[in-house]
């Protein structure tokens, strides 16, 4: 009897350290976005329902936590679930949720041609206009909006004046200037680069409506032999009724984009846009011109969010 109490007594401690080994103590603070203390956050070892709730300074403390826990659960009212990794003294700053509309305005320029085989210059213009977004998460995003886009090209060619009895060709500069009203329908997925910066990606769908612009022809000379609406005839007469306008007045086609949002509310976004339709009646820019064109460009836009 007295070897078996010896040999319980040798024996206690050791299973003691056992026990001990298989739970371990995490403590922490969680913060909100500016850094005030989360106040009654939940947090949850993974895969169980052992926990903490934080105190008025935002700190908790699980005292017998699995020692296999790896990842803590965090929930607060109004704000991101998250996930974190187990540390002995874990710092978690959640964010708010994001969801509903949001507004914005935006400027920038924009950098066009129409798209043939043996190409066409690229015409420097402008973009601004209102954009709509509405967040289904922090990361998933609809955006769209109304920018008035100055788009076109510019090109060179040898021709010959109605007006000269010379049989030598001319040279024209030809500058197609047409200004849209661009509507996009875009996916946007948002991605974390620090706590006040995020990471866009953009893409989908877009229609745009011609409004006005120029369409200008300039000789060597740098005599403008003609100067009118691209939209419109340049006809004098009621009954063309813009059947011989240069560009037809609607376009589709795809655009997609990066950018960055700062603090919210500061946005800077490079887009690119492909058009699916042939945006010039008959085909053709100028005498000579048979290829299929396509406007074809970049957009660089600064904006805020309100």
């Amino acid at each position: 009897m007295k070897k078996v109490l010896i040999l319980l007594l040798w024996l206690l401690p050791s299973c003691s350290v056992v026990i001990l080994a298989q739970t371990q103590r995490i403590a922490g603070t969680v913060v909100v976005g500016d850094g005030q203390p989360a106040v009654g956050a939940a947090i949850v070892v993974k895969g169980t329902n052992i926990g903490a709730v934080t105190n008025v300074d935002g700190k908790f403390i699980i005292a017998e936590a699995p020692a296999s826990a790896q990842q803590l659960v965090v929930y607060h009212v109004g704000m991101e679930r998250k996930e974190v990794a187990v540390a002995p003294n874990v710092y978690i700053q959640l964010q708010p949720v994001e969801k509903g509309f949001s507004w914005n305005v935006k400027a920038g320029v924009s950098l066009f041609s129409f798209r043939r085989p043996d190409g066409l210059d690229k015409r420097t213009g402008f973009s601004a206009g209102v954009g709509a977004e509405y967040n289904f998460s922090r990361h998933w995003a609809i955006q769209s909006g109304l920018m008035v886009t100055s788009k076109g090209a510019t090109a060179e060619y040898d021709g010959y004046s109605p007006l000269s009895s010379s049989t030598e060709p001319i040279s024209y500069k030809a500058q197609i200037a047409p200004i849209y009203l661009d509507i996009p329908i875009l996916a946007a997925f948002k991605m974390d680069v620090s706590n006040h910066v995020k990471f866009v990606i953009n893409i989908g769908p877009y229609l745009a409506v011609g409004m006005g612009g120029k369409y200008e022809l300039t000789n060597k000379g740098g005599h403008k032999g003609e100067s009118h609406n691209p939209f419109k005839s340049y006809s004098s007469l009621a009954e063309a009724k813009n059947k011989d306008a240069l560009l037809k007045r609607f376009d589709i086609g795809v655009q997609g984009g990066i950018g960055f949002e700062i603090w919210k509310h500061y946005l800077v976004n490079a887009s690119f846009q492909h058009g699916f339709m042939e945006p010039v009646k008959g085909g053709t820019l100028y005498a000579g011109d048979t290829e299929k064109h396509y406007p074809i460009g970049g957009i660089l836009t600064v904006g805020y969010r309100f």
